[in-house]
């Protein structure tokens, strides 16, 4: 690998058993590093497949290194919305913006607070603020167990879930941990 190519290739599939749908990513990435591997550029485009739709996904990243220890980065990126069973049949894109500060000290603590805005065609974005954290616990002889804390909020700018019945007739017609339609 060198500083200015480094290609990948991600392939994924992804199968949706309560559709009998599948969809396909292809996305080829190069990652450039600059200023002894302090300063890291990602550039990514792919596409995206499915029974009903294709769609172009594109990604920017960008991370610098401030210190041994710290590191802050933000990342842009179009993708398809992929994360409900109604968006698996009807096409719907999304925007992402990430910052993240990120904190590892190797084998001691390790953390990362996050700040991303996910936005869509009809003007509605959903907010979203993360912090996690780890420390060791154990870290003998090639043995590191760690523990941490996480939290985190997120809000929309306007709810758009639309039931297709009653909770409690959900909960009698649906078994315990099944997807509901919607």
């Amino acid at each position: 690998q060198s500083r200015i190519f480094s290609p990948a290739l991600k392939v994924e599939q992804t199968s949706y058993s309560a559709l009998k749908k599948q969809t396909s990513q292809a996305d080829l990435e190069n990652t450039f590093r600059f200023g002894y591997g302090k300063t890291t550029i990602k550039l990514g485009a792919g596409l995206f497949i499915s029974d009903n739709y294709n769609s172009i996904a594109g990604t920017l990243f960008l991370s610098q290194k401030l210190s041994h220890d710290l590191s802050v980065s933000s990342s842009f990126s179009e993708s398809p919305y992929q994360y409900t069973l109604a968006s698996v049949n009807t096409p719907l894109n999304q925007t992402m913006f990430i910052n993240s500060i990120d904190f590892n000290k190797k084998d001691k603590w390790l953390g990362k607070a996050s700040y991303l805005v996910q936005s869509f065609a009809d003007n509605n974005s959903i907010n979203t603020a993360f912090i996690w954290f780890l420390m060791p616990l154990i870290n003998k002889n090639k043995v590191l167990f760690q523990a941490g804390l996480s939290t985190s909020y997120a809000t929309a700018s306007f709810n758009t879930f639309t039931a297709t019945g009653s909770p409690d007739f959900l909960a009698l017609q649906y078994p315990l941990y099944t997807q509901l339609p919607g």
